[in-house]
């Protein structure tokens, strides 16, 4: 599945997969009110889960710019990439939207947010990540297979 302009066919933008989960979520809460486990720490556990998720796509952006190729999605691929964050993830920025997600949800008190996360994740996995690989592995073949092979999906 290829976009006019080379690139993978998403059929929508990731962001907007979160966003949608996070307003669902917090909507849900907002009308049914559900009780929350809630530990002393738990604030900055969602600004840690936050900061990770933001340290973990900074690092995968950098690792994209040093190789040459595009880091936003639906951008043409020009090279593969294995190094840094995608040594031990093959999307490592989209663990950092799920991480900087429950961190949200975590500091927002939601419940429902925290349980609608798995449907996010599956609709990504549907949208987005598939046809990214349907696409990475026509453009780059074995090497992308052996990589797929090697290296998981989320952690």
């Amino acid at each position: 599945m290829t976009s006019a302009n080379g690139s993978a066919a998403m059929k929508i933008s990731p962001p907007i997969v979160f966003a949608i989960g996070l307003v669902l979520g917090i909507a849900a809460s907002f009308f049914f009110p559900t009780p929350f486990a809630v530990f002393p720490e738990y604030r900055g556990a969602g600004w840690a889960l936050i900061a990770l998720g933001l340290l973990l796509a900074m690092a995968a952006g950098r690792t994209l710019r040093q190789a040459g190729t595009g880091v936003l999605p639906g951008r043409p691929s020009t090279r593969l990439v294995i190094e840094g964050p995608f040594r031990f993830t093959r999307n490592p920025i989209y663990v950092a939207m799920a991480l900087a997600y429950l961190g949200i949800a975590v500091l927002l008190y939601s419940l429902w947010t925290v349980l609608l996360l798995p449907v996010v994740l599956l609709v990504l996995e549907r949208t987005v990540i598939h046809p990214e690989e349907v696409y990475l592995e026509r453009l780059f073949g074995a090497e992308y297979i052996r990589y797929k092979d090697s290296v998981r999906r989320w952690l």
